[in-house]
């Protein structure tokens, strides 16, 4: 296993984009901080030439690592080629897990809600993102080679209950909150994720399709919107990656602006593929479980585990879109067990975060 240094990437970069290694006095490379990710991401700047990159390398170049940045390189190029709302992506050195994306900046899909002016202009922006989501998910979905995928090829109970419930149960419920798994909650994980696999899983998934991952963009017609984090993609089904977008807790979007936003895109699915249109929202119920749970999971593990303290203002928002999920008509009764976890997490965290 090789480690590179930072100035051994800067070089790499160098020749991938600018077919030179030598440095000249308008380029520049600056760290820039990432959210829950273990990459290092810089971005490489050409003053002279007008020229902007982002440039990602794995802390060391383990067989998983130059896993996922192969699959960044080549779900990317991908997605690119389809048409999608992706970062064109300038090259890559499979040694080193380096590869270098087109820079789309700084703002993001959450600055833009958190400064919009109106709840119609917030509306307009995720019909814009919905809008491209639902190409990414079907012209993404074709030809898509899942064989680069490097978590997982498709998007199954077994990822379901090793990566989503049982993260929740582990990294949430045992490690952060110090609690004995309740008797019998493994046939609730189970019978949910039976539900969302009925889900047709034959398009492009993201898998972390949230606020801090759409970037906004000036574009010919106005303002654009942009995705990027794909590397964790896969075959999958269709309303995982809508519930990731409503239910995200960055933006905690309100319960009526999430049904008008899950309608919207009902209504476009409905005009372009009827037959998935038929059992979404069965599908968005549970998926949007299995969504949440994964949220909550990661977020402990972040902030306990990796000390990314950004993490730790999210997760009573979190706990609480779940509890919503929950207690809709829908679902309310059903799984009295995980019900009860999320109540018992929300009272419990008080006291883990040290709140007073």
């Amino acid at each position: 296993m090789n480690s590179y240094s930072e100035s051994d990437i800067l070089h790499i970069a160098r020749k991938l984009v600018f077919s030179s290694t030598s440095l000249s006095c308008g380029e520049k490379m600056t760290a820039v901080s990432p959210d829950g990710s273990t990459r290092r991401f810089w971005r490489l700047c050409h003053t002279e030439a007008k020229k902007r990159f982002i440039v990602t390398a794995p802390l060391a170049a383990s067989h998983a690592e130059l896993a996922e940045a192969e699959a960044a390189w080549k779900i990317g190029e991908h997605l690119y080629e389809k048409g999608c709302a992706v970062p064109q992506i300038h090259g890559c050195h499979r040694e080193s897990g380096t590869v270098v994306f087109e820079d789309l900046g700084d703002v993001r899909l959450q600055d833009i809600v958190i400064g919009a002016s109106s709840k119609k202009t917030v509306l307009s922006y995720y019909k814009k993102v919905l809008d491209s989501l639902l190409h990414l998910q079907t012209a993404g979905g074709e030809c898509f080679d899942n064989s680069c995928c490097w978590d997982s090829p498709v998007f199954d109970v077994r990822l379901m209950r090793q990566k989503e419930s049982d993260y929740f149960l582990n990294a949430f419920w045992v490690d952060f909150l110090g609690k004995t798994p309740p008797e019998g909650i493994t046939a609730e994980f189970d019978y949910i994720a039976a539900e969302a696999s009925r889900a047709e899983a034959g398009f492009f998934l993201h898998r972390d399709f949230q606020s801090r991952n759409i970037m906004a963009v000036d574009g010919k017609q106005g303002l654009e919107f942009r995705f990027i984090d794909f590397q964790g993609g896969c075959k999958g089904p269709l309303a995982y990656d809508v519930a990731s977008l409503l239910l995200d807790p960055y933006c905690a979007l309100e319960r009526d602006m999430q049904n008008q936003l899950k309608e919207y895109y009902h209504a476009q699915l409905e005009k372009k593929y009827p037959e998935e249109a038929r059992n979404f929202e069965h599908n968005y119920r549970y998926l949007a479980l299995q969504r949440n749970m994964q949220i909550i999971g990661a977020f402990a593990f972040l902030f306990r585990v990796r000390k990314k303290i950004f993490f730790k203002d999210f997760l009573r928002p979190a706990l609480g879109s779940l509890l919503v999920q929950l207690e809709d008509n829908s679902l309310r009764g059903t799984l009295p067990l995980l019900h009860g976890m999320t109540v018992e997490g929300l009272e419990s965290l008080h006291a883990v975060l040290g709140e007073s």
